[in-house]
Formats: C-alpha cells, sequence, structure tokens
C-alpha cells in the first residue's frame, strides 16, 4: 500500500521538483498550500483549525514541511512563519493520536560563519547564525529536536545549503544576476562581496537527499544536505562568462550591496547523509550549466 505523504508547500521552488520526484518513488502525495494549484488543497497553515482538518481528514503516514521564508522585512511574520507550522503540526498528531514521520526544511543560515578550526560544516556544529532567517530556522531546528526527545515524535531535520534549480527565487544568487542581465538588458552585474563562498547543491539531488532521508533518516537527527565544495560568487560569474549563455557584461561590486549579515564561508559536510545511501550526482557547473540553458536558450 503506498504511503501517505501531506506535502506543505507543495506549489514552491522546491515542492514542484520534490513533488515529482515523490510520484516516481510511488508515495501518494496530498498537496496543501495558500496559493490554488491542480490537485491542491488551498489553506493557510498559519490557521491551526486548517491545519487540524486536512491533517485528521488525510490521516498522513509521513508530513512534509516546505513552508517558510527568508524575507527579513518582517521579523515578526518571518518568524511566524517560520516556526508555527512546525508547532501546529506536533500538537494536532498528537491530539488526533496519529503515528507520523515529520520531516522539517531547516537551512544552512542556522550555523553563521564557518569558523576558523573547521574545514567543513558538520551537524554537531553549534548553530550561531548572524541572520533573523537563520535564527527562527535554528530555534525551529532545536525545537524539533527537544520534540523528538520528550515527546517521542518521529522529527528528521533536513538541513540544505544553497540550491539550484528551474523556479529558484529571483532574491538568490545566481538568478539574480540572471534577472539583472534578463530584465534590465544591462552590461554590468551589481553583486556584493565576490569573495563570499557558498556551498551549492543541485535541486534534483536536494529532491532525492529528502527522500533518502524519509526512507532511512533516524528520528531527532540533522541531515546536512550539501555538496561539501566551496564555491566564491567570482567564480559563479566567472561561469556564466565561460558558457556564453548571456551576453558580455562587466562586473560591479557595489557597497550598498554588502550586508552586515552576510555569511562569508559557508560549506557543508555531508558524510552523515551519505551513510544512509545518498549520492550527490551533479557538480555545480552541471547545475549553473543546466539553470542558464534554461533561462537563455
Amino acid at each position: 500500500m503506498k504511503q501517505k505523504v501531506l506535502l506543505l508547500g507543495s506549489e514552491g521552488f522546491i515542492g514542484k521538483n520534490l513533488y515529482a520526484v515523490l510520484v516516481k518513488n510511488n508515495y501518494n502525495i496530498i498537496k496543501v498550500d495558500n496559493i490554488a494549484g491542480k490537485n491542491v488543497h488551498k489553506i493557510n497553515v498559519l490557521d491551526k483549525n486548517e491545519l487540524h482538518k486536512i491533517i485528521k481528514a488525510t490521516r498522513p503516514d509521513l508530513i512534509i514541511n516546505l513552508v517558510g521564508s527568508f524575507n527579513q522585512s518582517l521579523v515578526s511574520e518571518l518568524f511566524k512563519i517560520n516556526i508555527l507550522p512546525s508547532l501546529y503540526i506536533y500538537e494536532i498528531l498528537e491530539e488526533l493520536n496519529i503515528n507520523c514521520r515529520i520531516l522539517l526544511m531547516g537551512s544552512a543560515a542556522e550555523y553563521g560563519q564557518l569558523d576558523s578550526n573547521s574545514t567543513r560544516l558538520k551537524e554537531e556544529n553549534e548553530g550561531r547564525p548572524i541572520s533573523f532567517y537563520g535564527m527562527s530556522k535554528l530555534f525551529q531546528t532545536q525545537n524539533a529536536m527537544m520534540i523528538a526527545k520528550s515527546r517521542k515524535l518521529d522529527v528528521i531535520v533536513a538541513r540544505p545549503f544553497n540550491i539550484l534549480g528551474n523556479r529558484m527565487s529571483e532574491f538568490l544568487v545566481p538568478l539574480n544576476f540572471i534577472k539583472q542581465i534578463k530584465n534590465n538588458g544591462t552590461s554590468i552585474i551589481n553583486t556584493g562581496n565576490l569573495d563570499t563562498i557558498r556551498d551549492y547543491i543541485s535541486v534534483t539531488d536536494l529532491c532525492s537527499a529528502l527522500v533518502v532521508i524519509l526512507k532511512e533518516g533516524k528520528t531527532g537527527e540533522i541531515y546536512n544536505i550539501c555538496s561539501g565544495e566551496g564555491i566564491s560568487i567570482r567564480k559563479v560569474l566567472e561561469d556564466f562568462a565561460k558558457y556564453k549563455f548571456t551576453p558580455k557584461f562587466k562586473i560591479k561590486e557595489d557597497p550598498k550591496l554588502f550586508r552586515s549579515t552576510d555569511i562569508l564561508v559557508s560549506i557543508g559536510n555531508n558524510n552523515k547523509l551519505k551513510e544512509i545511501g545518498w549520492v550527490c550526482k551533479f557538480t555545480f557547473e552541471e547545475s549553473l550549466y543546466k539553470l542558464l540553458q534554461y533561462h537563455f536558450k
């Protein structure tokens, strides 16, 4: 019998990609979002009563919560969206006496800066976020670990690093650069610090990792989803030029785009995820090539 998955945030960037992978893995998916879509249950996940109704009606075997925001302009709303749904899920499952695995989405932003004694961020590294977004995600993770231990609920946290793929947010690198070229017809790309280093993972590898964690992950554990390779913003732009999908452009570092909450170096260790059977299949170069091909060809 197919396991039922309640997929919260099904119509977002990760949700749409993950839905296709879950179908291939023979899950019965119940799509939930706050926007309408084909076969989508439209609800407000910040309304506990609405969330209660859908969980009671479907009695899922698995819940994946992809609902979240990184918009830091309204901190109170950021904390509501990134924390409340998971708290409601715990309470509702206990109220309805449903045994269900819960997979939450954390973030590499929970770690903050990579300290001088580390080469790769491990799951046991202390969380020292330097942004409200990272703080909100860390609270969600810490609460999940406490819930798993004290309430014996089957909760796991996936902690992805920087995700590359079609439909990714235009506020993120490198799609922000693509937007500057396409929408503004510009020959100049404005950027912040070119020497910041990130760990990029393709959305395809992310989704395969989430399925592995669903099947093989251990309750009360955190799993980094990352490549283990550090890529500078400078290299991102160098590869833009190398693949020749875009018009010629010049790079301009704009002091206004330097932020105090920018993490300078963030590279993850993925050994824990590999131990339960995950394999990273796509390099940064392959993922960026596909993204540029999608937008410029």
